[in-house]
């Protein structure tokens, strides 16, 4: 209801939930990055939840299914198709119950060192959302078609958003559990747009956000032109979208 504030509660044992959405990639890569995760269990007590995305067979995967079996303790659940990268998220911050959310790809594409240092800066600092900014300490991979439309994507953010980041589409997010469940609750995009709307609503709730330059093992798929252009396309025009649903919902602040 208007004018209440909404109180969330998580699970005191559990420090991270950790969120991985999955649409293809095979058991094998799977369990890689699981085993990097235990790494990490030897030090904090973390959840794994991993959400299965596949356009097929989402019930019956045998990758998923062989997931399930070898690691009864990972939270493993299955959307019935292809419903985005956004929806998998946001299905997985429901079922959270750490201290912190963080969320990344399913082949963790990040340096164990950098997920420690966002969950030391979060838990010791004002901070409530840390983000990854991949350019500072990387190379970039990805094809000329693809670096000039992620370029331009991230300059409407920024005009439209009005964000102010660097980089709004890295897949490395940790923040407080609350702010996670408030803003997931509102959040709209399932596509993958949803990363700067989860900004745009951290600043809308006046929270404090926090860039944090990370390694990232680039393993992005090199899209040709018709599909950089047809997927950026439909980002810009999500872009546009979260901005009118705010202005329409919520004129006070635009």
């Amino acid at each position: 209801m208007d004018g209440e504030k909404m109180i969330y509660y998580v699970e005191n044992n559990i420090d991270v939930s950790i969120i991985l959405p999955r649409y293809h990639e095979c058991y094998s890569v799977i369990e890689k990055t699981i085993q990097r995760i235990r790494q990490i269990q030897n030090v904090l007590k973390v959840q794994i939840i991993i959400v299965n995305d596949s356009n097929k067979n989402s019930f019956h995967d045998s990758d998923i299914l062989k997931i399930k079996k070898q690691y009864p303790d990972i939270l493993v659940v299955s959307n019935c198709g292809n419903y985005g990268k956004g929806y998998s998220i946001r299905r997985g911050v429901d079922l959270a119950k750490g201290k912190y959310v963080f969320y990344t790809d399913i082949d963790f594409p990040i340096r164990e060192h950098d997920f420690f240092n966002a969950y030391q800066k979060i838990e010791k600092s004002n901070i409530d959302l840390v983000i990854g900014e991949r350019f500072s300490k990387n190379k970039s991979k990805a094809n000329i078609y693809r670096k000039i439309t992620s370029k331009c994507f991230l300059k409407i953010v920024n005009l439209l958003l009005r964000c102010k980041v660097s980089d709004s589409q890295c897949p490395f997010k940790m923040m407080k559990s609350e702010l996670a469940k408030e803003i997931f609750s509102k959040q709209k995009i399932k596509g993958y747009a949803f990363d700067a709307e989860v900004i745009y609503l951290t600043k809308r709730l006046t929270k404090t956000l926090h860039q944090l330059p990370v390694v990232w093992e680039d393993t992005r798929e090199n899209w040709n032109l018709m599909k950089t252009l047809r997927n950026y396309g439909v980002m810009i025009f999500e872009v546009f979208s979260i901005k009118i649903y705010w202005i329409i919902n919520d004129p006070k602040i635009i």
